[in-house]
């Protein structure tokens, strides 16, 4: 048995369902538009992984989106709208297009070096926005990020069942508790954390951003 925790104010709003829908719909769209406005994905430099970053920043986005997924279900299968109209499995359609697009972009991202003639045939894509807007665009998914890990925790309330040890009252009794039937929210719950620290990684590399870093031309610091 779990109780939610009480609320009023500003906390009250977090668990309202249309503002939790909200907040989930706004950080798809934002950071689509952020693996779209991405110079680094033009980039066959090597990161810290191994992989060029041009492959590293598709990884990435596939596993933010796969957590977004998980996000979803637990949205869906808690505070869904009426879907009487809709067929028992309609999301898996927009999944396939959302990873559809993000594959695109990834296949058609031309990779570009500090070579002076590539910055001569390459320059910016016309669509890409300066540095400071990309980077309010990840504050701004970080921002929201926040906002849904803390609905989702308000929301799950804590459970009551096991409250003997530190790690049951800080971890095992978050998300309504690891306990039978309950499971599958407990992890989707946490895993938020691991957005986090993506939203911040992405925040640290375009605080840090710089053209040459990556192997870019010199045109590329916009």
């Amino acid at each position: 048995m779990s109780k939610i925790l009480s609320t009023s104010g500003f906390t009250q709003l977090l668990v309202e369902p249309s503002f939790r829908w909200f907040c989930y719909g706004t950080v798809i769209i934002l950071t689509l538009l952020g693996y779209i406005q991405e110079p680094v994905r033009f980039s066959n430099s090597i990161s810290f992984i191994g992989l060029p970053y041009r492959l590293h920043y598709y990884v990435m986005i596939c596993i933010t989106l796969g957590l977004y997924i998980l996000t979803f279900l637990g949205l869906w299968y808690t505070i869904r709208w009426d879907a009487s109209t809709l067929s028992t499995y309609w999301y898996i359609p927009i999944i396939v297009l959302i990873y559809a697009i993000v594959t695109q972009f990834f296949l058609s991202s031309f990779t570009v070096s500090s070579n002076p003639k590539d910055e001569q045939l390459h320059p910016p894509p016309w669509y890409m926005m300066s540095h400071n807007v990309r980077l309010w665009i990840y504050y701004g998914i970080l921002v929201l990020d926040i906002f849904i890990f803390i609905s989702a925790l308000l929301y799950s309330g804590t459970s009551d069942t096991y409250d003997s040890t530190i790690l049951h009252k800080y971890f095992l009794n978050k998300f309504g508790g690891l306990s039978p039937g309950n499971t599958l929210n407990f992890i989707i719950g946490w895993m938020g954390l691991g957005g986090l620290l993506i939203d911040m990684y992405v925040i640290y590399i375009h605080n840090t951003y710089s053209a040459c870093k990556y192997g870019l031309p010199r045109s590329w610091d916009i």
